[in-house]
This record gives C-alpha cells, structure tokens and sequence, in this order.
C-alpha cells in the first residue's frame, strides 16, 4: 500500500483513474447499421428523429404484419397478473363475475366467427376484380392479422381467468382487463369492417394498386442507396485494416482469386466489422499476403452479391 492511501480510499482512486483513462474509440460492429446511420444523417435526421421514424415503422408492423401481429398476444396475458385493485364492480364478486365471463366468453367466440366468415366472403368477391389485388396486401392493409389474432387472444385470455389465472381471478382486476381487451377487441371488428367497405371499391383497388407500384420503386430506389453507402463503408473499413478491397460481381473477377463456395445461396444482409479489422491486423502480423505472393502486409478482400439461383454463380464467394 501506497503512503498516504489507506484500504477504503484506494478503490475510490481507482475509480477516478478508471474515469479519466483515455479509452480507444467505440467501434461500430454492424455495418449494417453504421450504413443506416450514415444514410440518416446525410438525409438530415437527428438520432431523436431516427428513434421516432424507427417506433413508427414497429407500430405499423404490429397493426398490420402477419407476423409481428403475434406480439399482441403477449401483453394481453401479460397485463392480467399486474397487482393492482382495479375492478369493476359487477366484476369484483367472484360468485358475479365467472357468469358474466361465460357469457363474455360466447359472444367473443360468436364475433371471431361471424368476422372470419364475412371477411372470406369479402375476399372472394375482391379476388375477381381486375387488376387482381394481392389477398395477402390487402389484408395486411386494412389490419386484418391484428384484429383476428387481438380475438383469438381475447378468447384464451377470458379462459384463463375462468380457469383462475391472473390477479383476483376469476374476478378483479383479471376480470375487469378481459372485458377491456374484448371492448377493444370489438372496437377493431367495427373499424375493420368500415375500412374494408371503403378499400374493396374499385376506385380504391386502383389506388391501392399505384401507391404499392410506387412503393416498390421507392424501396427499390432506396435499397441501391443503401447498398452503395455501405459499400463505400466497407471500403473505408478495410483501408483502415490495411486490406484491399476490390467489388466483384458475376464474373468480373481477377483471375488470381480463388473461389470459396458459400454454405447457401442468398443475399448478404450484414458484415461483422470487428471480424474485419481482426482478419486485417492478423494478417499483417503473420503476413498471410507475403505468404501466397502478393505484397507485404496487404490482404485481399473481395466483395460479392449472393443471390438466389444456380449454385454456378450464386453459390460462389470470391475471396
């Protein structure tokens, strides 16, 4: 021990010289998202701007994915073993309350039925018409996947608490946020059934079908974008790693390249980073490039674009 450090100061001053030591620079790891930011900025928004655009895009894949719909199922069990006293009063009874759930429990079985079977009718009819819409568009833009999936949650979650489960069941507060997610429930059928009479005119499928032509070539004009901007990213990278980096796509590919097949044919969606600069200071240390006749200390990067087809040409990496 140090003169003039006693044992209780000591992890303080180690605190204070951890605080002040200058650390290396954070790293991004994804390229994906290093392109994503970088595109964002250079469109102007702020990080503030990005969390918002970024909360839109999930709110909008919950009330219209098939998929992420399925998130709704979780907080609707979930909420009912919060411990709180909150109940309505028919409900705070526990010899009321399993009465009025029964009931309750008939009439969300009987309103999936009937919405199920008239949305099909609907379809059926739409189906006809020309242009021919996509029935999975189509229902994905009116809310179909969350309103359905919100009635098939609202069923075993009237269950459950008639079986016991949740706070105060099968009264309480378990009661009282069954009913509340059936009146929400309900809610979504009527506002499902006014918007699909008002998309299934021919003027709207008109419409519908030019906004999702204009919204392929926006997202395709986007995606160049972006594929672009990450690739200037990733050049940046492997200058900084001392490796050289030289695009390949199809065919157009030096000659002294040797060709790795990839495990799968496809698209790559993202480059670890880290990963990059390590293969570059590794091969500098152990001069991988001396090694197979090419200058010292500089190894090869070679970009490619997997797409799906023959396993000739998209199952190739070229390395």
């Amino acid at each position: 021990m140090r003169p003039g450090l006693t044992s209780a100061s000591e992890p303080a001053a180690l605190h204070c010289m951890l605080l002040w030591m200058r650390w290396p620079k954070w790293q991004p790891r994804s390229l994906r998202r290093l392109a994503c930011r970088r595109q964002a900025e250079a469109e102007g928004l702020a990080r503030g701007g990005r969390a918002w655009r970024r909360l839109r895009r999930w709110g909008w894949n919950v009330r219209h994915h098939r998929l992420w719909s399925l998130c709704l199922v979780v907080p609707a069990f979930l909420i009912a073993f919060i411990p709180w006293s909150v109940s309505l009063w028919p409900l705070r009874g526990l010899e009321e309350a399993p009465d009025l759930l029964e009931v309750l429990w008939q009439v969300q079985a009987a309103a999936v039925a009937l919405s199920l079977a008239v949305v099909i009718f609907v379809f059926e009819a739409v189906y006809s018409a020309k242009p021919r819409p996509s029935i999975r568009d189509l229902a994905e833009g009116v809310g179909l996947p969350a309103i359905f999936y919100s009635g098939l949650a609202g069923l075993g979650l009237t269950g459950m608490v008639l079986l016991g489960g949740g706070r105060g069941a099968p009264g309480g507060w378990a009661a009282t946020w069954a009913l509340t997610w059936a009146a929400l429930s309900g809610a979504g059928l009527i506002a499902l059934f006014v918007v699909m009479l008002r998309d299934i005119e021919p003027d709207a499928l008109y419409t519908r079908w030019l906004t999702k032509l204009r919204t392929q070539v926006e997202q395709a004009i986007e995606a160049e974008i972006f594929e672009r901007v990450a690739a200037n990213l990733l050049n940046d990278v492997c200058q900084r790693a001392a490796i050289e980096f030289h695009p390949v796509f199809g065919g157009f590919a030096p000659s002294q390249l040797e060709v790795v097949p990839a495990p799968r044919a496809g698209v790559i969606h993202d480059v670890n980073l880290w990963r990059v600069a390590k293969a570059g200071r590794l091969s500098t240390e152990f001069e991988v490039a001396r090694a197979h006749g090419g200058a010292a200390g500089r190894p090869r990067s070679h970009r490619s674009r997997h797409r799906r087809g023959p396993p000739s040409d998209a199952g190739r990496t070229r390395h």
